[in-house]
């Protein structure tokens, strides 16, 4: 939705004056005029009544960040869907509006012998080795990485084409996200997080093969730069 010169009237004076720093004019010509408010403006120049506010504009770049009171960022891009370009909010404030929550989203899940992402610009990697037929004697490990800067968001596993008889013998017991760096599993807490929660970059798969045949466990993960 474009805002142009007019906005109905859904926000009441209480929310103009959370909002803070604006100045409420007619049209464009007069916000072209007419300077950010004043610490002696106040609320009560607005009537409290329902329609009151019907055709108005802010003054340019009147509207910054710490002028808004709580949840009127979330209010703009919500009814707004981002599109602030015409209210008179600062360059910077439309940035942070603005900002895509999600964006790059990919999945990746490699043939381990046949694919390795490390090969590929711009990718991650993967571990190589396969599920040993050691018929259950010990638990086995595979995980796929994101590509650098980039968060897992999901992630899962596959597997290949050996035969029924072979597959049946795969048991996995964890399919979970984790941290991965310079090819090795790593635990790296987000600083001050007392509950030691991590920002995940990989997917790791943990399972038995209770068979003698090697199997070939292909993890997958789902991607992306969270904003």
């Amino acid at each position: 939705m474009r805002i142009t010169k007019k906005l109905v009237a859904v926000v009441s004076a209480a929310s103009f004056a959370a909002i803070g720093g604006g100045v409420l004019v007619s049209s464009q010509a007069d916000a072209a005029e007419v300077g950010p408010m004043t610490a002696s403006s106040t609320a009560g120049s607005i009537p409290n009544t329902k329609g009151a506010v019907t055709n108005w504009n802010m003054a340019k770049a009147s509207i910054y960040g710490d002028n808004l009171g709580p949840g009127m960022v979330q209010w703009f891009t919500t009814v707004y869907n981002g599109s602030v370009h015409e209210i008179g909010l600062d360059a910077n404030l439309k940035a942070k509006i603005n900002k895509p929550g999600i964006t790059g989203l990919e999945s990746d899940s490699p043939y381990p012998s046949a694919t390795q992402l490390s090969d590929n610009p711009g990718q991650g990697a993967n571990s190589t080795v396969k599920f040993v037929g050691d018929s259950g004697a010990t638990l086995q490990r595979a995980w796929v990485q994101c590509a650098d800067g980039k968060t897992a968001i999901g992630g899962g596993y596959q597997r290949a084409d050996e035969a029924v008889a072979a597959i049946k013998n795969l048991q996995i017991v964890s399919s979970s996200p984790t941290q991965v760096k310079d090819g090795k599993e790593v635990y790296e807490p987000i600083a001050g997080d007392k509950a030691g929660s991590l920002k995940p970059n990989a997917w790791l798969v943990e399972g038995f093969n209770n068979g003698t045949t090697d199997l070939i466990v292909r993890p997958s993960v789902v991607c992306a730069n969270i904003g």
